[in-house]
């Protein structure tokens, strides 16, 4: 068995060389960085956890949300500056209940997004080609097309797969489809969004600003022009992090291991 992480690619190559490897355990929920279809070639499951971290991750971005439309962090300054009252308050916000939050992605982190979503008056609509509109509206949330979703939103909110089909997908398209006051939020991977198009769009007010936990560097560099806009908020990918999510992340990693070699039973297997 091996238990693999995002820091080392799993290629093909590496894969014709495990001849008694029968599973590959992620730690974690993507995988990526793992030529799944080559992994089944060898006989090698491939297996993830994919439910550690979704109330952590969905929480971050509800924060994420807040922070542009409360802007709570920025009135510290504005009271040293001896504003106080309205006078404190600029640009005027608009009221979060009845903004509309499209959802790119509705798996398990997504769905969550949904439920906390609706529970502070928000208006929910959703893509995903995978995902039924008879699925979707017990959650609330409306199935709609993807040019659809980035027109209508106030808050986009991205939380599909990275695959070759999505990497890049989210670019100077979807940033012009928006309006100029939403937001674009990112806690998936970094590589679907155009990090180029998307400073563009926000530098040149196409868009109101973003929040970003990925990156498609990561580490940035020091000098990356996204940690230097005022618009644009970049946490370091700790959206998923918890004492909690943490400890649940290595028994499942490793329960997915002994249940397959143990029982004969794999739980968790990704698809090719």
């Amino acid at each position: 068995a091996l238990i693999a992480q995002i820091d080392i690619e799993i290629s093909g190559e590496i894969l014709e060389k495990l001849p008694n490897c029968r599973i590959i355990s992620v730690y974690g929920t993507g995988y990526d960085y793992i030529d799944v279809a080559a992994a089944k070639r060898n006989n090698i499951f491939v297996a993830n956890v994919p439910d550690y971290c979704v109330h952590e991750v969905s929480d971050h971005i509800v924060a994420f949300i807040f922070h542009f439309n409360k802007k709570v962090a920025s009135y510290k300054d504005k009271i040293k500056n001896g504003l106080w009252g309205i006078e404190a308050v600029d640009p005027m916000p608009t009221r979060l209940h009845g903004s509309t939050v499209f959802v790119v992605g509705f798996g398990n982190i997504g769905r969550a997004v949904a439920t906390k979503a609706t529970v502070l008056g928000l208006k929910v609509i959703a893509y995903d080609p995978y995902v039924s509109e008879e699925e979707m509206q017990p959650l609330h949330a409306a199935k709609v097309e993807w040019e659809t979703g980035f027109s209508s939103a106030d808050y986009v909110v991205v939380t599909m797969r990275l695959t070759e089909k999505t990497k890049g997908s989210i670019g100077k398209n979807a940033f012009a489809a928006m309006q100029r006051h939403a937001v674009l939020i990112n806690t998936s991977r970094g590589e679907i969004v155009n990090e180029n198009e998307l400073l563009e769009a926000v530098e040149s007010g196409e868009i109101a600003g973003a929040a970003l936990d990925v990156l498609s560097q990561e580490p940035p560099r020091k000098e990356n022009p996204l940690l230097h806009s005022k618009k644009i908020l970049v946490t370091p990918h700790v959206s998923y992090l918890t004492e909690e999510s943490l400890s649940e992340l290595r028994v499942k990693t490793v329960s997915n291991v002994i249940s397959l070699l143990r029982d004969n039973q794999p739980m968790n297997v990704v698809k090719a």
